[in-house]
């Protein structure tokens, strides 16, 4: 198409003149223009071609048929490369489009036909539109290879070009953008949430090309390619925590990365020493046994010896290692390197306390654990002792019973609650006869109150029997009769004289009145005193 030709040398002149022609002189403002005019335009021109379906095709078509040395594949490669480079500026709908044609049409296919190229140049044009493609969305890249795995071919698949990249030797920066790639693909957060897909791509990684990764660690091996080797297994065994156990107990991984402390290179020494401490970091006994079962800790004093006193990375790594031991306590490894290494060797370091209180540290804890096995030994002889003590018939030892015998509780319980308490209660002395069926108070905390037969107050009307068998409808019965002899006993006292009652509102009294005492009516008032004489007077005769 003739406009979109047109734009493109509008848009190749416009980039040369603000790029060579006048880089200097342009002012801000007239740089950003020519920047906003080249921008939109770019996508103006990526967005015609990705409506094509024509011609992306035959893009396609060609990188096949080309030759991998001739020019025409290199401009084809540089040609992908400004595609997906410019893809970036899209909006989000518009730029997954893109991919997914471009996806549909072999773009991953060509990454790896790429990434074979013997020329280096080419292959990090394909690894910029690798890099494209994961910025974009992971799970992409990643369904690809699952596809491709899952096809059982004999031929070098996509992932495993890959891990080949990434050991291979090389000076022009490729192993370490295919670390980055492979990190994003590992990444637990770029995953789906369904953990199909994470076990699935997990599997596929560890069951065939971790061994591969594994093997590079000897002492043989390129400085550069360890290191990014090394670093790889950091993310890997801080992100699969539980997956990477299985293969590193199987491939001997803490035995390989120990061994290369031997090593001249000081970048590999760190490197090594930073995955050690990555394990020791998670806290974890699965790792802790292996470093101890491997003996991990010996060449790393032995270099940490060999260093001397010189103050350098090295230097500082160890003694946060052995400082971390001490502060989280982690009472195997201070145990494997107190008993292991402290005689001859780190006992001798003295511009640093560390290890000296890593040594008391051990000493406490194998104090602390011998008190408390003697403290379980006396627990265990008291349980045993108690057991002993029991009786065949199942009754109580002597402890229950002393504890069940005590009065204190008794004393200090008021009597409702031991009433309420003891389903049986026994009587209890009180002052006067206790009465079936009634509430007996305190006579101390009431207030006197008059007699009617010039007995007690308190004493009862009624003595009943005590009977704690007799049952409620009985006592009832008994009480009415009782309250019925009492009636007729007081209607026989008013028929004596005791009690007199003649009904006109009169009271006299039982006892007889003397013969000058004249009966006072209670109703009418008393006569008046004769004249002359004086009222009787209530003062006591004068002697």
């Amino acid at each position: 198409r003739k406009d979109i030709l047109s734009k493109i040398h509008q848009t190749f002149k416009i980039s040369y003149i603000k790029d060579t022609i006048l880089p200097i002189v342009l002012d801000d403002a007239t740089f950003g223009t020519l920047s906003s005019i080249i921008l939109f335009s770019n996508i103006d021109i990526l967005q015609a071609l990705s409506s094509d379906p024509e011609f992306m095709g035959r893009l396609f078509e060609r990188m096949k048929e080309a030759e991998r040395t001739s020019a025409e594949w290199k401009n084809l490669v540089a040609f992908l490369q400004e595609i997906c480079d410019h893809a970036k500026h899209l909006q989000l709908q518009q730029r997954h489009q893109l991919f997914m044609n471009l996806i549909k049409l072999g773009l991953f296919d060509a990454i790896c036909s790429i990434l074979q190229d013997e020329d280096d140049s080419v292959r990090l044009k394909g690894m910029d539109v690798m890099m494209s493609t994961m910025q974009h969305d992971p799970s992409l890249l990643r369904g690809f290879l699952m596809q491709q795995e899952g096809d059982d071919k004999d031929t070098a698949g996509l992932l495993r070009t890959m891990i080949e990249t990434l050991l291979a030797e090389s000076e022009s920066g490729l192993q370490e953008q295919m670390c980055d790639v492979l990190r994003m693909l590992l990444d637990a957060e770029s995953l789906q949430p369904s953990n199909k897909e994470r076990s699935e791509f997990w599997d596929v990684f560890y069951q065939k090309y971790f061994w591969r990764v594994i093997g590079v660690l000897t002492e043989d091996s390129c400085p550069n390619t360890l290191v990014l080797v090394l670093d790889l297994l950091c993310f890997c065994v801080h992100v699969h925590s539980m997956w990477i156990k299985y293969f590193i107990m199987r491939n001997k991984m803490v035995d390989r990365v120990a061994k290369l402390m031997y090593r001249k290179e000081k970048v590999v020494v760190l490197a090594a020493l930073r995955l050690l401490r990555t394990c020791l970091g998670l806290k974890d006994d699965f790792y802790n046994t292996q470093i101890i079962n491997h003996n991990a800790f010996a060449p790393l004093v032995d270099v940490f010896l060999a260093n001397g006193e010189r103050y350098n990375m090295l230097n500082s790594a160890v003694l946060e290692l052995f400082e971390f031991l001490k502060k989280e306590n982690l009472k195997p490894l201070i145990k494997y390197s107190v008993e292991k290494f402290w005689e001859n060797r780190l006992s001798t370091i003295a511009y640093s306390s560390s290890f000296k209180q890593l040594k008391q540290m051990h000493e406490q804890n194998v104090n602390n654990e011998n008190v408390r096995a003697e403290g379980d030994k006396t627990v265990m002889a008291e349980l045993k002792i108690s057991r002993m003590r029991r009786r065949r018939d199942g009754s109580m030892d002597k402890e229950e019973e002393s504890y069940f015998e005590s009065d204190d509780d008794e004393a200090a319980m008021a009597p409702s609650d031991q009433m309420m308490m003891d389903p049986n209660p026994h009587p209890q002395p009180f002052p006067s006869p206790r009465v079936a069926g009634s509430v007996i108070f305190n006579s101390a905390s009431l207030p006197p109150l008059p007699s009617l037969g010039g007995g007690s107050p308190w004493e009862p009307l009624v003595d009943y029997d005590d009977d704690d068998d007799m049952d409620v409808s009985s006592s009832h019965q008994h009480q009415q009769q009782q309250r019925a002899a009492e009636e007729e006993e007081d209607g026989k006292e008013r028929k004596n004289g005791k009690k007199n009652d003649d009904g006109d509102g009169r009271l006299y009294t039982s006892t007889p009145l003397a013969a000058s005492e004249t009966p006072t009516n209670v109703g009418e008032d008393a006569p008046s005193a004769q004249a002359g004489e004086k009222p009787p007077s209530n003062e006591p005769p004068s002697s």
